[in-house]
C-alpha cells in the first residue's frame, strides 16, 4: 500500500512538473490587455495635451485607461484620456492617475484677448456674496430650529430656561 502511494505521488509530481512550463508559456503568449509605454516617454492625451512620463512610470492612452478602470472595478465615463502608473513589484502598493479633460472654464488662446477680467472678477465677487448670504440664512434657520420657538414665534411661546 505504501509503495502504491509513493508511486502515485511521483506520478502526480511528474504530471505537475510537465504542466507548469506549459501554463507559463500560455500565460506569456496572452496579449497584454493594456498598451503600456514605459517612461521616459511622452504620453499623448488625445489631441488636447501631452505628458512627460518619467523613468519608473508607465503611461497608456484612452483605451488603456478605460481598460485599467474596468480591471480595477471602477466605472468609466468615456472622458478618460490616459492613465499613469508606477512600475511596481508584487508587494508594493498600487495606485494610478486617470487623466480627463473638462472644458468648463477653458479659454482658447485666440479668445483670451476678448475677455473682460474686471467684469469676470465682479461676477465672482457678486456670486460669492450671494452664496454667503444664502449660507447665513440657512445657518440661522438651522439654529432657530435647534433652539425651538422664540418669543417672536407665531405662538409667542418661550422655551423654559
Amino acid at each position: 500500500m505504501r509503495a502504491l502511494t509513493k508511486m502515485l505521488l511521483r506520478f502526480l509530481l511528474l504530471i505537475g512538473a510537465a504542466l507548469v512550463p506549459h501554463s507559463f508559456c500560455l500565460a506569456q503568449d496572452k496579449p497584454n490587455p493594456i498598451d503600456w509605454q514605459d517612461g521616459p516617454t511622452v504620453g499623448k492625451l488625445g489631441d488636447i495635451a501631452q505628458i512627460s512620463v518619467p523613468a519608473g512610470y508607465r503611461f497608456t492612452g484612452k483605451l488603456g485607461a478605460q481598460k485599467l478602470l474596468e480591471l480595477t472595478q471602477n466605472p468609466t465615463d468615456g472622458n478618460e484620456l490616459g492613465a499613469l502608473v508606477p512600475k511596481i513589484d508584487k508587494d508594493a502598493n498600487f495606485w494610478f492617475s486617470i487623466f480627463e479633460f473638462e472644458d468648463t472654464g477653458y479659454v482658447r488662446d485666440n479668445e483670451k484677448d476678448n475677455l473682460d477680467a474686471n467684469s469676470m472678477l465682479e461676477s465672482i465677487k457678486n456670486a460669492t456674496e450671494e452664496s454667503n448670504e444664502l449660507f447665513d440664512t440657512v445657518a440661522r434657520q438651522a439654529r432657530d430650529r435647534e433652539s425651538g420657538p422664540s418669543s417672536g414665534s407665531r405662538f409667542g411661546i418661550r422655551r423654559p430656561s
